[in-house]
C-alpha cells in the first residue's frame, strides 16, 4: 500500500514536473487525452491532484512501442536502481532531471510552430525521465520524428542528444561508441540553432567525459560559461568534473559561488552537502539533506546515500539500519544490514568476510562506486583497487569521487591506483590545470611525483 505521501501529487506543478512537461501541456493533456486528475471540493475552491501510478499507467497506455525489456543478464535489478538513480541524481544525467523539475523552463516546448512537432518532443522528454531500455529506445524514436518534420527545432534536438547519450546507461546491446557520436550530432544541430542550450552543451562535455577527455571536458564547459555567465547548472556542472577528478576544494568553492547565485537551488544544495559528507563538515552536510528530504520532500537516491553514508562515517550504525528502510530505490538491504554488522562487531575476521561479500556483489551487479565506498570502511583496500581496476576497463569510472576520500588515503598508495588514474585520462588534467587535492597527503602518492 502506498504512504499518503506517494499517494498524491497536489497541483498542477507537481503533476507536469512528474510527467517532465509544462503545466501548459498537461492541462492539455487533461482536455484532449483523458490525463487522469482529480478535484476535491473545499469550502471556496478545489484542489486538483493526481495519483503517480495513474499518470504512470496512462504514460504507458499512450507508448508506441512494447513495454521496456526487462534488464539484460549481468545488470541485476539493484545494480540499474541504484546506478541509474546515482547518476540520475549526481552526476550529468541527475541534473537533467532536477533541471525539469526546478527550472523556469525556458526552452520548454517553444521552439516549433509544428503542434505536432511539439507534441512528440513532449512525449518524446517524457518517456526518457521515465528511464531504462525501453522508454529510452522510445523516446528516440519519437524525438527523432519531431526533428524529421521540425528540423530547426532546437529543444528536439538537444533531448534528442540526451536520449542518446543515456542509452548506453541501459542497454548493453548498443554500441557506446555509435550512440555516442549520435548524441554528438544531435546535440551539434541544437547548438547551431541556439549555442546557449544548457543540456546540449553538457552532452558535448558528457561525451568528452565519457572518453577520458577531461580537458576537453572542461573547455565546452568553460565556453558555455563564457556565453552564459549567470547559468548556473553550467557552473554546477563543471564543478562536477572537479569532484570526479578528486579536485575537492575547486569543486566546493564552484558550489558555493553557485549557490551564493542561486540559493534556493536543489542541485547545488544537494552537490554542496555531497561535498561537505567527505570532508570534515558532516553536521552541515546532513542537516542540508535531512531538510530537504523531511521538509522539501526532495527524496533522491543520492540524497538517501549521503545522509546513510554520513550516520556511517559518525558510527551511528542502528541509525543507518534504520535508514536503510527510506531508500527511494531497490537496495540489497541484506548486504547493507550485513556490513552495518561487520562495522558494529569492528574485528577483523567479520570484516574481512564482509568484504568478500561486497566484492562477490559486485561480480553480481552491485554498483562500483558503492562497493569500493564499502570496502573502504571495512579496510580492504586492495579489493577497492580491484574495482577501481575493472571500472577502468570499462573506460570510466562512475563517481569516482570515492577514490579520493580524505579519510581513506590507503589506495591511493597503491602501484594499481597510479596505473588506474592514468587509464581514465585523469593525469593529462592534473597535469594541465594542476594536481588534486590528495597531493597534500603524507606519505604523498607516488602519482603525484609525476605530475
Amino acid at each position: 500500500m502506498q504512504s499518503s505521501a506517494e499517494s498524491r501529487l497536489v497541483g498542477w506543478k507537481r503533476i507536469a514536473a512528474h510527467l517532465s512537461c509544462s503545466e501548459r501541456t498537461a492541462r492539455r493533456w487533461e482536455t484532449e487525452e483523458n490525463l487522469p486528475v482529480h478535484r476535491q471540493q473545499h469550502a471556496s475552491k478545489s484542489t486538483v491532484f493526481a495519483r503517480p501510478s495513474e499518470l504512470d499507467a496512462w504514460l504507458a497506455s499512450r507508448a508506441e512501442s512494447p513495454p521496456a525489456t526487462s534488464a539484460p543478464s549481468g545488470f541485476s535489478g539493484y545494480k540499474t536502481g541504484l546506478l541509474v538513480g546515482a547518476l540520475i541524481a549526481i552526476g550529468f544525467f541527475s541534473i537533467l532531471g532536477f533541471w525539469a523539475l526546478y527550472s523556469d523552463r525556458p526552452e520548454d516546448s517553444l521552439g516549433s510552430r509544428n503542434p505536432v512537432a511539439v507534441d512528440l518532443y513532449e512525449r518524446g522528454r517524457t518517456l526518457w525521465l521515465e528511464r531504462g531500455e525501453g522508454p529510452n529506445k522510445r523516446a528516440i524514436k519519437l524525438l527523432e520524428e519531431a526533428v524529421a518534420l521540425d528540423a530547426d527545432y532546437a529543444e528536439a534536438w538537444q533531448a534528442l542528444a540526451s536520449a542518446w547519450m543515456t542509452l548506453p546507461t541501459y542497454s548493453n546491446d548498443v554500441d557506446p561508441n555509435q550512440t555516442f557520436a549520435e548524441a554528438l550530432y544531435a546535440a551539434d544541430r541544437a547548438l547551431r540553432l541556439d549555442d546557449r542550450l544548457v543540456e546540449a552543451n553538457s552532452v558535448m562535455a558528457g561525451v568528452a567525459k565519457m572518453r577520458g577527455d577531461w580537458v576537453e571536458a572542461r573547455r565546452i564547459y568553460d565556453d558555455a560559461i563564457a556565453k552564459a555567465p549567470d547559468n548556473t547548472m553550467l557552473v554546477l556542472w563543471r564543478a562536477e568534473i572537479y569532484r570526479d577528478l578528486g579536485l575537492i576544494k575547486q569543486n566546493r568553492a564552484q558550489l558555493e559561488a553557485a549557490l551564493a547565485q542561486d540559493p534556493n537551488s536543489p542541485p547545488i544544495q544537494i552537490a554542496l552537502a555531497m561535498n561537505q559528507h567527505i570532508t570534515d563538515d558532516f553536521a552541515a552536510g546532513q542537516e542540508t539533506l535531512q531538510y530537504l528530504w523531511n521538509v522539501q520532500g526532495i527524496e533522491t537516491p543520492i540524497s538517501w546515500f549521503g545522509i546513510w553514508h554520513i550516520h556511517v562515517r559518525l558510527g551511528e550504525y542502528d541509525a543507518a539500519e534504520a535508514w536503510l528502510e527510506m531508500s527511494p530505490l531497490p537496495i540489497d538491504s541484506d548486504l547493507l544490514s550485513g556490513f552495518l554488522e561487520a562495522m558494529r562487531h569492528g574485528g577483523r575476521p567479520p570484516k574481512d568476510a564482509m568484504a568478500a561479500r561486497v566484492l562477490a556483489a559486485y561480480s553480481n551487479g552491485l554498483p562500483g562506486w558503492f562497493a569500493y565506498v564499502l570496502l573502504d570502511h571495512l579496510g580492504a583496500a586492495g579489493m577497492a583497487m580491484e574495482i577501481a581496476s575493472r571500472e577502468a576497463d570499462t573506460g570510466q569510472f562512475h563517481l569516482s569521487i570515492v577514490m579520493f576520500d580524505p579519510y581513506f588515503p590507503e589506495p591511493r598508495r597503491t602501484e594499481a591506483f597510479e596505473q588506474i588514474v592514468q587509464r581514465l585520462g585523469y593525469v593529462d588534467y592534473w597535469r594541465l590545470h594542476g594536481p588534486p587535492d590528495f597531493c597534500t597527503e603524507t606519505p604523498t602518492p607516488a602519482i603525484c611525483q609525476t605530475l
